[in-house]
């Protein structure tokens, strides 16, 4: 079923109406023609393709895409990406539909053929981006689901963090035991860069409600580290361990419990610049637990990377060279170049591209890593063309300095490889200048 679906969801991303019809999943139930028409309109052009190609009518008439169409054409949304006004106004427009079919302002009015109505009517005014600062600030749902959808729509589709934080205050003030709210009331408060006592304490709050959930723990350590407060991040994460896997089983039979936890700590640390503290949370994952994932295998990498170019001085490899690959002689690199013999060989880095010359930095391949060196050479723009045979050169790209019997000098480039990318996670793309921004009046906040 998979593979038929990959198929398809590539057939529907090159389709001259795949907005129209993504905009079209976003309605989780089935509904009438005419009302799925007026929600999405450009759906006319197109209504054999709906109604019996991509999805079904039910015995009543209703009318909706078939549940693996619809996950499929929402597959390709990133999660957390902003929406646009289309589709902003789409979700508009299903609320008044399903408006027309509940016919109740309270749940306690509703009959129960209603409820899946008032429902989704719920759903679709969450996600339509219409509620004023007013209307929240009085806000009264009965479940705590309602304000977590709502929440998560101001914060990840529209942006607005303050008014995302709000909503979950107001959660956590009808249920103050949910610890979901109490955290994510913290996420907002603090992507808008906002209030950071108040977001210390109900990060803490939610791990007393819960101190079980590894998310959670995360992210009150990440906060302190991006906060600057070194120590106390330290000093969270200790107690995190402790709570979590005090005889450090868990990271040593699972790589998702370094993944929650481990993982975000490490990209801190490396994003604020303090390179031995990743490298000490790294050496606590278990060598076996990076081989069996890809992305703690990169994220090693980028932590050894940052460690041998703290010891050089400056990076000589691109970062997507694993530690276990550098230092040897690369697969790519000739060992004969028009009949001259490989003799020498360093990696290095382009430095400064001049007008008239190209500086380089480089590095002996020693084995010992404590007698490796930098050093540097300037190149007239006539011999880096010789050298790279009129390869022009690019500020900080990575080569290999080759030297062949009789003098023969050749610059080699490494070849692209990508580098594992990290996906989403506690604090990806964080504004790390956030509260700098808020302070001067500027706006820099972004989606999470």
């Amino acid at each position: 079923m998979e593979p038929l679906l990959e198929q398809l969801r590539q057939t529907l991303a090159w389709h001259e109406h795949a907005p129209a019809l993504q905009r079209a999943a976003f309605a989780r139930f089935a509904l009438s023609w005419d009302k799925l028409l007026a929600s999405v309109p450009e759906l006319q052009n197109i209504e054999d393709l709906v109604r019996v190609g991509l999805g079904y009518e039910t015995s009543d008439g209703r009318v909706r895409l078939s549940e693996p169409v619809r996950k499929a054409l929402l597959s390709g949304n990133i999660l957390g990406q902003k929406l646009a006004e289309p589709d902003l106004l789409t979700h508009a427009r299903f609320e008044q539909a399903w408006t027309q079919l509940d016919g109740a302002t309270t749940p306690e009015q509703l009959h129960p053929s209603k409820v899946i109505p008032w429902l989704e009517k719920m759903h679709h005014r969450a996600h339509a981006g219409t509620h004023t600062r007013e209307q929240l600030e009085h806000l009264d749902l009965p479940a705590p689901e309602m304000y977590w959808d709502l929440g998560r729509a101001l914060s990840r589709e529209q942006e607005r963090f303050e008014d995302a934080a709000l909503v979950y205050r107001r959660c956590w003030t009808k249920f103050q035991h949910d610890d979901y709210a109490h955290h994510y009331y913290a996420w907002n408060l603090d992507r808008a860069a906002r209030e950071p006592d108040e977001v210390e304490k109900h990060y803490a709050l939610a791990i007393e409600q819960r101190p079980d959930n590894v998310w959670w723990h995360a992210r009150l350590c990440t906060f302190l580290i991006h906060r600057a407060r070194f120590r106390d991040a330290e000093e969270a994460f200790r107690r995190a361990l402790e709570h979590l896997d005090p005889s450090e089983v868990e990271v040593q039979e699972d790589a998702r419990f370094a993944h929650s936890l481990h993982r975000w700590l490490i990209e801190a640390w490396l994003n604020m610049g303090e390179i031995d503290r990743a490298n000490e949370v790294m050496s606590l994952v278990p060598r076996d637990i990076i081989a069996s994932s890809n992305v703690l295998r990169a994220l090693s990498a980028r932590v050894a990377d940052a460690m041998e170019a703290t010891q050089l001085g400056e990076s000589v490899y691109p970062q997507a060279i694993p530690p276990e690959e550098r230092w040897t002689q690369p697969a790519f690199l000739p060992e004969e170049d028009d009949g001259h013999e490989l003799e020498t060989w360093r990696p290095g880095r382009v430095r400064r591209v001049g007008e008239a010359d190209i500086e380089l930095v480089y590095a002996e391949p020693d084995e010992k890593a404590e007698s490796r060196e930098l050093q540097g050479v300037e190149l007239s723009l006539h011999e880096w063309n010789e050298m790279a045979r009129g390869r022009a050169p690019q500020s900080d790209a990575f080569v290999i300095l080759a030297e062949y019997s009789q003098g023969v000098r050749r610059i080699f480039h490494w070849p692209a490889k990508s580098i594992e990318v990290i996906g989403s996670g506690p604090d990806e793309n964080l504004e790390l200048l956030r509260y700098v921004h808020q302070w001067l009046g500027t706006s820099a906040t972004s989606s999470p």
